[in-house]
């Protein structure tokens, strides 16, 4: 079938192509956004599930019956403490599939940057551009900023494995969603931009009075406030932590608007001692909604490559 011809599939898969490969799943179901390939999987309410490669091996997870369906993630999860938004930790455990912890986030696309947060962070303050990322938007960050060879070469930062994207079946209205229509719009024009070589049949379209739903794998261990907390590092060290987080980042060509300890996982030994390698704390990057690229990576984007 010609390329130009290609549609989205509207149909679940099928059992048996569940268990396909990522790659040897029929290519109507393939689609990309941002630099990253997904699975889209409709299914019979009019969802649609995105699932990346690091998800894939997963799918009996994310699939919104073990989670989404009578709201099992607020039921059975647990919301995450000091989050400005929705944010859930679900253990999941479907049958006939090891366990797999998840960190569930309602996405905050298009709803206006609290004015609370932009007073605690000097950065956020500065910049009137700023904007919650749409989930597609994050997904493609995070997995350039996984890989990004701006800067130091053995600088690598780690993160959360972006699992998949749903898209829940029923219309809400807009007093629900909280959405400015301009912002909502802006992101729209970024989809279409990214999109715009793709035959109409296999883009992805952000539905207005959808929610999206972000999944990650769960990181275990200690957030960097809850460490400092419980005496496991001092004041000072905590500072200069992030400085550090936030530097690195840099040199890989990013910032994160309203970075914080409460979003940098700290690796712990069973006797809860915190993991150092060479004298530095190991550290797992966990908050990505005002992920954005510097402007110095930005100019290195730009500049014509070498053959």
């Amino acid at each position: 079938m010609p390329h130009a011809e290609l549609r989205k599939a509207n149909h679940p898969l099928t059992p048996e192509e569940e268990n396909l490969s990522f790659a040897k799943i029929p290519i109507e179901y393939h689609i990309q956004s941002f630099g990253v390939p997904y699975i889209r999987n409709p299914d019979a309410e009019g969802g649609f599930l995105y699932v990346t490669r690091w998800g894939w091996h997963h799918l009996s997870h994310l699939r919104p019956e073990n989670w989404f369906t009578n709201k099992r993630f607020v039921k059975e999860g647990t919301r995450l403490r000091g989050s400005t938004g929705t944010v859930y930790y679900f253990p999941s455990h479907p049958e006939k599939a090891a366990p797999l912890d998840l960190l569930v986030k309602v996405s905050r696309i298009a709803e206006d940057v609290p004015g609370k947060m932009a007073g605690e962070f000097p950065e956020l303050s500065r910049r009137t551009d700023a904007s919650f990322n749409s989930p597609f938007e994050e997904f493609g960050l995070v997995e350039e900023l996984r890989s990004s060879e701006f800067g130091p070469s053995e600088l690598h930062v780690r993160t959360k494995r972006p699992m998949a994207i749903y898209c829940a079946p029923k219309d809400l209205p807009d007093w629900q969603l909280g959405r400015v229509k301009s912002d909502f719009h802006n992101h729209l024009r970024m989809m279409e931009t990214d999109q715009a070589s793709e035959p109409e049949g296999m883009k992805i379209h952000l539905l207005e009075h959808r929610q999206y739903f972000s999944l990650y794998a769960w990181v275990p261990g200690l957030d960097a406030q809850a460490a400092m907390e419980q005496g496991l590092m001092s004041v000072s060290e905590l500072e200069a932590l992030s400085l550090r987080v936030n530097a690195e980042l840099a040199e890989k060509g990013f910032r994160i608007l309203d970075n914080k300890p409460k979003h940098i996982i700290l690796r712990q030994r069973p006797n809860g001692e915190l993991i150092r390698y060479h004298g530095k704390l190991i550290y797992v990057q966990i908050d990505f909604e005002l992920l954005q690229r510097t402007e110095a990576y930005l100019h290195h984007l730009d500049q014509p490559r070498s053959s």
